[in-house]
């Protein structure tokens, strides 16, 4: 029960009961054999060293990060073939369409709706075991007929943070602990420092011709592709627009 205070559901509800527990669960693992010595090696947070606007920034990743979590649907229809292959309880499934695919790793449920043979319907519970292209692997609590035929699945939860929203998790965590210097990275200066605003710059001639897929860029595409490819800190951050390549050096 208190495992779950820290997971899906449990961790979302908040409330106090949910704040007590797991404030106490924190207390009772620093008291645990060996956790004072792996705490005094654990990277410490001390916002008070930390400048005001790198935390500004870093409130405003992490406050974007939850907003997009809440927009994830809690109920999703996934598609896929209704002919399926089993083994024991567990099926190998074809999806058809990969937004709606189903994904591992998380705290999702299935809900499994079959038609059988006889015309009747059964409807399971399950879980999904791996996932690898469209092919999936699940595993149901109800033993099914291998004649059967899936009519639906849905999945119950919200999708588990892709390996993008993990990574920014991490940036923000390493930058409180003062073991990324993020906001010192020269790009990302250029792009969240507003005290120096960019300034357009007039594109120039390519001095050699570049071809792409056998045909020959325009003067203003070829500079384009100078600048993109260029090493000059100037040429960091570049955007090009329309048919004329505007550059605009940040």
């Amino acid at each position: 029960m208190l495992f779950r205070c820290f997971i899906g559901a449990g961790f979302e509800g908040g409330g106090v009961r949910n704040l007590a527990l797991r404030a106490w669960a924190a207390c009772q693992v620093g008291l645990l054999p060996g956790a004072i010595t792996r705490l005094q090696r654990a990277a410490t947070i001390d916002t008070m060293d930390i400048p005001r606007q790198d935390l500004s920034w870093l409130a405003k990743f992490t406050r974007i990060s939850w907003q997009l979590y809440a927009l994830k649907p809690s109920k999703v229809k996934n598609d896929v073939h209704a002919e399926f292959s089993k083994q024991d309880d567990i099926l190998n499934v074809n999806q058809t369409r990969f937004k709606t695919r189903m994904r591992d790793g998380g705290n999702q449920k299935l809900h499994v709706e079959f038609n059988l043979q006889n015309g009747a319907t059964v409807t399971t519970q399950g879980r999904v075991n791996e996932v690898h292209g469209r092919s999936a692997r699940i595993s149901i609590h109800k033993p099914v007929a291998a004649s059967a035929t899936i009519k639906s699945i849905v999945t119950i939860g919200k999708d588990p943070p892709t390996y993008a929203e993990s990574e920014r998790d991490l940036i923000v965590l390493s930058v409180l602990q003062r073991t990324l210097p993020f906001f010192q990275q020269p790009i990302v200066h250029k792009i969240f420092d507003q005290s120096s605003p960019g300034r357009p710059r007039e594109p120039n001639t390519s001095d050699y011709e570049i071809h792409l897929a056998g045909r020959r860029l325009n003067d203003s595409q070829a500079a384009a592709v100078d600048r993109i490819i260029s090493d000059d800190p100037d040429d960091q951050i570049c955007l090009v627009l329309g048919r004329q390549a505007r550059v605009r050096r940040q």
